[in-house]
């Protein structure tokens, strides 16, 4: 062989090894050294020193794959995407890397790689495919994110046909109750899902600060089966999920003051109804409004969710207590008197836009709603957050009053599947979430049109509220879901109706949070081992979303009769195996109790 083809061999040999360096389903894109300025200029304005990477020599060996000892092994023998079957390189820029992925700092992957995210879609983001958020991200880590969008009503389907089709995505990122314990069990068995415990103490630098910092969230996260880590958890702080509103310029024409217990709350709602507070003669008036009636209306009977921590310590399953029946009776009687509007109540997937637009009306007299953005000013000046009143029972094990305390840690966040081929970035992706930064690029995209970084903290900018949903996919990305460490600060020449919301949701925050410490009410946190998770998913007929909304809402719209169906209901649900479910919930409850606060 001549001197001219050894060349020509050598150098085709080469460019088919590096077009075989892929992952998770991309090709070889141009390399890091192509988009670090444009990573380095979007980082600055945060605070990580490691944006450059080194262009001389950074190379691999061998690709990235599953750190899962379950998986196949390598041809020596040894664990897939260990350090020990890597060969790394030390870039001039002091970060690691291992296969194609850097171990910290931006680019995350040194080649462009895809990573295939299916989560659940909303028509109020928009298109997250060209948002600025998927563009800027790939320009600051090298990964390109493809996205599957499924609506809310069908992501169970599409989940189960996902995992029983082995058409999986690289990631899934979902509400903690679209995948249940019982899957997450059954699915790592198997391999479908990855076991991410090496990866992330290899890679999960804000993970592993997180677990650190909060312990309940590496409990959740963590099997009890064999102590490994297949899913990442969700965090948020303890605030208001959904304000309760009264119309104070109402209350003020009639001279009745803010009702302190369930019978002045109906009493109000009669005058609200009867007496023509808005003063147009026309008898127009919609005393209350709601959409839900596990986020509030059992409040007052001391009922907060289908299980409840009793005054004994111990779990009290409450749609079957005397207080949920005397709960039923009072909202039944206020739904037959047309008291409330109708249509609302129960549409939990329905049209929240009517909803909003019926009390930007300005004729319902208490409603309840999660935010106010869609609110005016003046709309927002009549009215004022409250806590729900007491119905003044002493039954059953239930506290005379309580406060819904939403879970503030969870698991099933973030999951990466077998169709992952680079788990290390898959998890570096997801690590990134876990921070003050990650949560400010998800909920608003890089720095710059919305806030700008200024040491630890985020400096807002003047935009409509809603706006940033067009440019970012906010919480349909797991991680934390708050600020952790840093704190917004407010941005100059805020709007008057800026300040009106901000202050409004301020005040309801606050009185939350009093009636939180003043109650003591708690989140029932429950760790489930695989075998309870599995178990728990023959008591379907006892599970509270399914007694909520198919047997509860039925009382209260009259289409059962409280008086004579009653006692058949209860029976029917203990017949259902309510004990064996109760046991169950209880020796989770026990094993989520240390973390508790």
């Amino acid at each position: 062989m001549n001197r001219k083809t050894s060349i020509l061999a050598l150098f085709m040999a080469m460019t088919i090894a590096t077009s075989m360096l892929t992952a998770c389903g991309g090709k070889k894109e141009p390399s890091s050294s192509d988009s670090s300025d444009v990573a380095s200029s979007i980082e600055s304005g945060y605070h990580n020193d490691e944006s450059q990477v080194g262009g001389d020599g950074d190379e691999s060996s061998t690709p990235d794959q599953n750190p899962d000892s379950s998986e196949p092994g390598n041809a020596d023998g040894s664990k897939p995407g260990s350090a020990t079957t890597t060969t790394t390189r030390q870039p001039a820029h002091g970060r690691k890397l291992i296969g194609n992925t850097f171990t910290t700092g931006f680019p995350i992957v040194k080649n462009k790689e895809k990573l295939k995210i299916m989560t659940i879609g909303s028509p109020s983001y928009g298109d997250l495919q060209k948002n600025a958020f998927t563009k800027d991200f790939e320009q600051m880590t090298n990964v390109q994110i493809e996205w599957v969008l499924v609506p809310e009503e069908k992501i169970n389907e599409r989940k189960v046909l996902a995992l029983q089709s082995g058409n999986l995505p690289d990631m899934f990122s979902l509400y903690t109750t679209s995948i249940t314990d019982a899957e997450v069990a059954n699915y790592s068995k198997n391999g479908a899902f990855v076991d991410l415990t090496a990866a992330i103490e290899a890679y999960g630098e804000n993970i592993k600060r997180v677990f650190e910092k909060i312990p309940a969230a590496k409990a959740v996260s963590t099997s009890l089966e064999n102590k490994k880590i297949y899913t990442l958890p969700y965090i948020t702080e303890t605030k208001v999920a959904h304000t309760l509103a009264i119309n104070q310029v109402w209350l003020n024409k009639l001279g009745l003051p803010i009702p302190k217990t369930m019978d002045e709350f109906y009493d109000t709602l009669v005058a609200f109804k009867n007496e023509d507070p808005n003063g147009n003669g026309q008898n127009d008036e919609i005393p209350f409004a709601t959409f839900m009636i596990n986020n509030g209306l059992f409040i007052p009977w001391g009922i907060s969710d289908f299980l409840a921590i009793g005054k004994d310590g111990k779990l009290v399953y409450t749609p079957t207590t005397e207080n949920q029946r005397r709960a039923l009776i009072f909202w039944n009687k206020v739904y037959k008197e047309d008291l409330m509007d109708k249509s609302s109540l129960g549409d939990m997937a329905g049209d929240w836009q009517k909803y909003r637009q019926l009390i930007s009306g300005g004729k319902v007299g208490i409603w309840q709603w999660q935010n106010v953005n869609d609110f005016s000013e003046v709309l927002l000046k009549q009215y004022v957050p409250i806590s729900w009143p007491s119905a003044g029972l002493n039954l059953n094990n239930l506290p005379s009053n309580t406060v819904k305390v939403g879970a503030t840690v969870g698991g099933r966040g973030f999951i990466i599947t077998k169709a992952c081929k680079n788990v290390p970035m898959a998890v570096r992706v997801a690590d990134f979430f876990y921070s003050d930064d990650g949560y400010m690029y998800k909920m608003y995209g890089a720095p710059g049109k919305y806030y700008t970084k200024i040491g630890y903290n985020y400096q807002m900018k003047s935009f409509k509220e809603g706006d940033e949903k067009k440019d970012a996919p906010g919480t349909l990305l797991n991680g934390i879901n708050y600020l952790m460490d840093g704190k917004k600060l407010d941005a100059p020449g805020k709007t008057s109706v800026e300040k009106a919301r901000a202050g409004f949701m301020t005040k309801a925050n606050n009185e939350y949070l009093r009636r939180v410490k003043e109650t003591g009410s708690k989140q029932v946190f429950r760790i489930f081992s695989p075998t309870e998770a599995d178990r728990l998913n023959r008591y379907t007929v006892v599970d509270g979303n399914t007694v909520h909304w198919n047997y509860l809402m039925r009382f209260i719209k009259d289409e059962f009769n409280i008086q004579t169906q009653w006692s058949t209901f209860v029976q029917n649900v203990e017949s259902k195996g309510l004990a064996e479910y109760m046991k169950i919930q209880q020796t989770a409850f026990d094993r989520g109790k240390p973390y508790i606060k």
